[in-house]
């Protein structure tokens, strides 16, 4: 019996040791994880860092490239030799040439950076104008846009005919039109909303977005479909009005030139006219720039069936 009280008590002095012995290892295998935890933060913050100075990058080169001469079939080693680049700049292009991406919104939303980029293969038209070539910006949270109009010195000339139009004109970089064509065929792939970014002589801004956005095609004078206006809008509803008109050139008797009318008199905005107009003739001399922006519904919330009614006498 007392052979057993001590073999029981050993066997408790040995349990009570390995306890102990157990929590004081757990105590620095704690401490080791949190500094693994530690190494890992730093390391994808300098990831993060490396991507922001990469991305910061592409901002020169996509100026650099509107000074080549590059066919769209030049490999990205070509035109690393045109601009006198080092051969590993060439990954760096790549972020702004996204062959496996097809429009703005696809692009990565943690690095958002605005500029021209070249989506697929390139698509051209009469006038050598690519339609997977667009201008995307991060005006707000989420996806990028595909920005269709752009005025800013109003140095381009908006006065301009059908075909131009139908084709676009400008430049990504500047002062353009998309294009008739290339918007209808990119809005009829997917429901599309539109936004509207103006600023005044006095640089006030103000914006104004819409749940629908639709041209239809060039047999039905690519007729504007529009949706009801955000109520968040920090701007009046000055497009609306011109919902299910036809597109107007400075071919058209009617003399208004780049937006949907009816009749010009009575024509409540026109972003491509002599003036940039928003509103009515009041406010037509303040506003100095403007741009529009498209993206898919899909990345918004908002039900289709809620903003447009096709039974409407307007749409919506």
């Amino acid at each position: 019996m007392r052979l057993s009280t001590a073999l029981l008590f050993a066997l408790i002095a040995i349990v009570l040791t390995l306890e102990a012995s157990g929590a004081a290892t757990a105590k620095p295998r704690s401490l080791m994880e949190q500094q693994l935890m530690l190494v890992r933060n730093a390391q994808e913050q300098q990831q993060r860092s490396l991507l922001n100075v990469e991305f910061k990058l592409n901002r020169v080169i996509s100026k650099l490239l509107s000074f080549t001469h590059i066919r769209p079939g030049d490999s990205l080693r070509e035109l690393a030799a045109n601009i006198n680049l080092p051969t590993k700049t060439t990954k760096i292009l790549k972020e702004y040439l996204q062959p496996a991406k097809a429009d703005c919104a696809e692009l990565d939303d943690q690095q958002r950076v605005d500029g021209v980029y070249k989506f697929l293969e390139p698509e051209l038209n009469e006038k050598q104008r690519d339609l997977n070539e667009r201008y995307c910006a991060f005006a707000t949270t989420g996806a990028a846009w595909t920005v269709i109009q752009r005025r800013t010195e109003q140095l381009e000339n908006f006065n301009r005919s059908w075909d131009e139009y139908r084709s676009g004109f400008g430049s990504l970089e500047s002062d353009f039109w998309f294009g008739n064509e290339f918007i209808h065929r990119l809005v009829y792939r997917d429901d599309y909303e539109l936004r509207i970014e103006l600023q005044d002589q006095l640089d006030v801004k103000v914006w104004a977005e819409y749940a629908i956005f639709r041209l239809d095609s060039e047999s039905f004078n690519y007729q504007l479909v529009i949706g009801k206006m955000d109520d968040n809008s920090s701007t009046s509803d000055a497009l609306s009005y011109h919902n299910g008109m036809d597109f107007r050139s400075s071919d058209w008797d009617g003399g208004c030139s780049g937006w949907w009318f009816d009749r010009c008199l009575e024509a409540q905005s026109n972003l491509n006219g002599q003036r940039i107009i928003w509103g009515n003739s009041r406010n037509e001399y303040l506003i100095k720039t403007s741009r529009m922006l498209i993206r898919p519904r899909s990345l918004n919330s908002l039900n289709t069936d809620e903003v447009y009614d096709e039974d409407s006498a307007y749409g919506f």
